[in-house]
Parts: structure tokens; sequence; C-alpha cells
């Protein structure tokens, strides 16, 4: 079935390159942006301003039909859902300084499997501080409340209600600027916590919380400036990166299996006359465990943008990602392609396209597993005016396993309406 909303998606891709540029957009600067990228200016709210600060109020009303809620292979579930999302931003600039705080809350309400209604909250609070000309530090704190996602593997697919997630972090950085150099020291340390829940057809309690954990995070990422005009700027980049997940003790879970993550990716990143955007790198990972065998892989990167005509912009992506949870499903790699695009087909109207696939392999206890993702995702944006905006989007995603119970398909119709000051 997923051919068929390949080729969709393939038409619409085809159909959105045949439309030409009828002329440069005025700003330079925004024709220089990547589509996806682009808020045309007029469309963009200036705030509250009060005493020096910059407040950005703003709510979301979301609609959706969800065809496939549980991501079940058999059974499945329909239904319509409301997600409205109240947020606010506050920014305040002071010389070359500059604080924010961020908060929103999520109310997701379902109209007929209210066990499965949400709410989800979020706040951060960061900062940016110049020391001197070449040295700047900043730091961010987060909490959130979330829920794990049913068509994650080894997720909540199989509980009565959706399984509760916190998340607690903070994180810091100083950044050393000398000539074509640049230096970027980060640190963080989170906590990541869940919830317990019963099976839906036997009542017996699952165990998240054997997935509760601190982790330890350091990198220090480098760039060297090869070129830099007006229009253009190459970099050569390496990144070292360190993390270490340590898992609670807890009787009713699962041995815990605490491990530390060591990587390097290197490559080259451009901005090239406002027409190529991205990087490229490649790098090594490994996964050293208590109480299972190391894990490793050879690392890539890609993230590039071009702009083939001033209102068209070709994307494409691919990663790969070692992925622990401690749960029965030991780990995955997870290796991902994407293409897409998108279009300005008017200065306030906006739309895209995009594909996706993942190949799922898995190791530990479920070594025998392979899983394939195919994605389909379609939107268009509308600019009302400077305070309102509308999205209208489909996304369809098939999984193929060859584990029984694990494929699902799952079509996702929405339209959402924002307002913002």
């Amino acid at each position: 079935m997923y051919k068929q909303y390949i080729s969709y998606a393939v038409l619409l891709l085809a159909s959105t390159l045949c439309v030409t540029a009828q002329a440069y957009a005025n700003d330079q600067a925004l024709a220089e942006t990547p589509v996806f990228k682009r808020v045309p200016p007029a469309y963009e709210p200036d705030g509250l301003k009060w005493g020096g600060f910059i407040v950005k109020p703003q709510i979301e009303v979301e609609t959706r039909y969800d065809d496939n809620i549980y991501s079940a292979e058999t059974a499945e579930k329909s239904d319509f859902i409301v997600k409205t999302t109240p947020s606010i931003s506050i920014t305040k600039e002071y010389k070359d300084n500059a604080f924010w705080f961020s908060g929103e809350y999520g109310m997701e309400r379902y109209a007929e499997n209210d066990e499965e209604d949400q709410d989800t909250l979020e706040g951060l609070f960061g900062g940016l501080v110049r020391l001197t000309s070449r040295l700047t530090s900043g730091f961010e704190f987060m909490a959130a409340k979330s829920y794990l996602n049913r068509d994650t593997p080894g997720s909540s697919r199989q509980t009565a209600r959706p399984v509760e997630a916190y998340t607690s972090s903070a994180e810091g950085f100083v950044n050393y600027n000398r000539n074509r150099l640049n230096l970027k020291f980060l640190g963080n340390v989170a906590r990541k916590s869940y919830n317990d829940s019963a099976d839906a057809a036997t009542g017996n309690t699952i165990y998240f919380s054997d997935k509760n954990r601190m982790v330890y995070g350091g990198a220090l990422e480098t760039s060297y400036q090869l070129l830099k005009t007006d229009d253009t700027e190459h970099k050569f980049f390496t990144n070292f990166t360190y993390e270490k997940s340590i898992y609670d003790e807890n009787s009713n879970a699962l041995s815990a299996n605490d491990y530390s993550e060591a990587g390097i990716l290197a490559g080259f990143s451009t901005a090239y006359k406002g027409l190529l955007f991205g990087k490229i790198g490649v790098g090594y990972v490994r996964q050293d465990f208590k109480n299972t065998p190391n894990q490793d892989l050879w690392d890539i990167e890609v993230d590039l943008a071009y702009n083939i005509t001033p209102k068209t912009t070709l994307k494409a992506l691919a990663g790969r990602e070692l992925k622990q949870d401690n749960s029965f499903v030991a780990g995955y790699l997870d290796t991902s392609y994407t293409l897409g695009v998108d279009h300005e087909f008017l200065h306030n109207l906006y739309g895209g396209a995009s594909f996706t696939y993942s190949d799922l392999d898995f190791s530990g206890g479920q070594s025998t597993r392979q899983d394939s993702d195919y994605i389909t995702n379609m939107y268009l944006k509308y600019y009302h005016n400077t305070n309102f905006e509308s999205r209208l989007g489909w996304r369809y995603k098939e999984r193929d396993s060859n584990t029984a119970g694990a494929s699902f398909d799952n079509n996702i119709f929405m339209y959402s309406l924002t307002g913002k000051l």
C-alpha cells in the first residue's frame, strides 16, 4: 500500500518542480533562505513591549483525524482529536546579552477514546552572555511533561493509557572565536523518568520505570572557516561528544544496563550564494555497556537544502543513530533518509512534501527483528495576516516488520489555526 502513497508524493514533487518562479522575492535576504525557513517579515508580529521586555503570546488550535490511534496491526481504531496549545515567550536584551523564557501547555482531547487524552507542559529559561569580544557563554534550563509515542518501537502501544514521560535538564556552553577558528565547549545533565502502566488486555503492570535514568554529557565542537565572502561561507568542522546514562535501581525492573557513548563527527558545511545550504559529515560512535556487549557504528550526517529557484527548495537528509531504552527491545540502529521539496506559491502561501525511509535494525534480545518505516508528509501553510496563520497537513506512515503484531499503517489528516501577538 505504501507504494501508492509514495506515488502521490512523487506526483506532488514533480508538479511542484514544474512551477517556475515568476519573480525574485522583494526581500533578497528572504529569497536567499531555504523556503521551509522563511517567515515573511510583513506577517511576523512584533509582540508586546513592556519595560524592555518583548512578550509574544500565542495560541494554536489543531484538529486532526487519526485512522489508527494505537498504531495497531489489526483491530484499528480511529478518532477525531482537538489539541489546544497556549504558549508565551518573553525575551530581554541588554547590550550584547539576551535572556529568555518560554512556556506552553498542551491540552489534547479525543472525541471517543478519552483514555487517550493528554496534557503536556514545557518550560524553558535561558541566556546568552558576551564575556569579551571573542568569548561568549550561554545556559538553558528545561522541564517538560510529555508522552511516549505509540508508533515508536518498544513504546506504549500495548498499554491501556499513554505512558507519561518527564524530562528536566540543564546545559551550558562557552564559545571562543578567533579569526577563522571557532571552539565551543558544551556540558549538560538531564533527568528522564516514566510512569508505569497497565497492559490493555490483561491489566498486568508494565514497568516503564526501568527506563528512569540520569544522563550526563559533554561536547567539543570545532570549526575552521575556509572561505568567507558577502554571499558565501565554507567551513570544516569536527565534533567530539560523550554521554553517560546511569539507570535507577528498581526491584520491579529489568537489570539496569548503564552505558556510555563516545563519538566523533567531521565534515564540511556551506552557505553558497543563497543557493546551497547545509553540511555533510562522517564519523564513528561507540557505546560501552555495563552488562551487554558493546556496539559501534560508522555514522553519517547529511542536511542539505538547495534553492533550485528563488521560490523552490529541495532538501535531503540522512543519518544514523543507535537508540537504547533499557527494555526488552535492547536497542536498535535507526538509519534514515529523507527527500523533500518546499515551494512558495504566494508571498503568504507555502507548501511542500517529503518522503522518509527508515531501516530499524534491532540488537540484544530481539536481534532477529527487522523493521522498515515509510513516511510521507504533505503540508500547506497560509498567513492570513500578522496575527493568524493556518496549516493543512497529511501524514502517512507504514511499518513493515518481520515480528508478529509490529507492522501497521496510519493516516493522519490535520488542520491548525494559530493566533499570535
